[in-house]
């Protein structure tokens, strides 16, 4: 079998067509979550590895419903944290699980930024990407933080939808 015997051959040819800008759409954006993070390289046997949504519901869950009954949803349940223990509560738990300092870029992480996304969006919380850019990559990505960014700033973007 080759890749053009695949059913969805035609989207990952439009997909292509995207990203290379051989067609005639603007461009490809990919979206990288907390999965990404865990290709990070670990100088440290003793250090974490980046979170996954469900290290975070845990962590809210032992707090929140210590006997059980927890919602199932993350978003939810961390809807809930801000409510009961307040913003500074949820910052802390996000600032102590996310270990970002700690962890260090892969080539993973610089083969993704080296293709010409026109935005790259993620949900992550630790500046990995950045961090690559800084010293990995060729291409030059603004970076959006908050909504203000989004006007004074062009692709490519790295886009941090927290």
């Amino acid at each position: 079998m080759t890749i053009s015997d695949l059913p969805d051959f035609p989207i990952i040819k439009q997909i292509r067509d995207a990203l290379w800008n051989t067609g005639d759409i603007r461009g490809a954006a990919v979206m990288v979550g907390s999965g990404f993070s865990r290709y990070a390289l670990l100088n440290d046997p003793s250090i974490p590895a980046p979170p996954l949504w469900s290290d975070f519901s845990s962590k809210m869950e032992q707090q929140l419903y210590p006997e059980g009954g927890a919602p199932s949803d993350p978003l939810r349940l961390a809807q809930e944290y801000k409510a009961e223990l307040g913003g500074p509560a949820l910052d802390g738990l996000i600032q102590s699980l996310i270990l970002d300092g700690k962890w260090e870029p892969s080539a993973l992480h610089s083969s993704l930024l080296s293709l010409p996304w026109a935005d790259v969006l993620t949900t992550n919380w630790d500046t990995l990407l950045e961090r690559t850019l800084l010293s990995e990559t060729e291409r030059t990505y603004d970076i959006v933080r908050t909504t203000g960014d989004i006007s004074r700033t062009r692709a490519p973007r790295i886009v941090k939808l927290h």
